[in-house]
């Protein structure tokens, strides 16, 4: 990875973990998050698998797959549903960075 696309995923990583916070946060408290917060982390997950390295593309789809479930989890309404969908999520993160880091 060159120094500038690294420079970019480090940005990219640090920004979607702070949305990551904030949509667990709301989870958490057995709220959906508002819409805007998951567009924007849905969209930095969009710009970090277009910087992931090609040996990564297996678990990068897992991950956005997941990503689109909750999503619909979030558009159904459904909290809990919500929150079990974004946990899946995360431990796709998990997983990723064991096999990576």
């Amino acid at each position: 990875m060159s120094e500038k696309k690294q420079s970019e995923f480090t940005t990219v990583k640090q920004n979607l973990s702070a949305q990551q916070k904030i949509l667990k946060t709301a989870l958490d408290d057995g709220r959906l998050p508002q819409e805007k917060e998951v567009v924007e982390f849905a969209a930095l997950s969009e710009k970090m698998e277009s910087l992931c390295d090609p040996e990564w593309r297996s678990t990068i789809d897992a991950y956005m797959n997941q990503l689109e479930k909750f999503q619909a989890a979030v558009t159904d309404g459904n909290p809990q549903s919500a929150s079990d969908r974004f946990q899946e999520l995360l431990d796709r993160k998990i997983s990723c960075h064991k096999t990576y880091r």
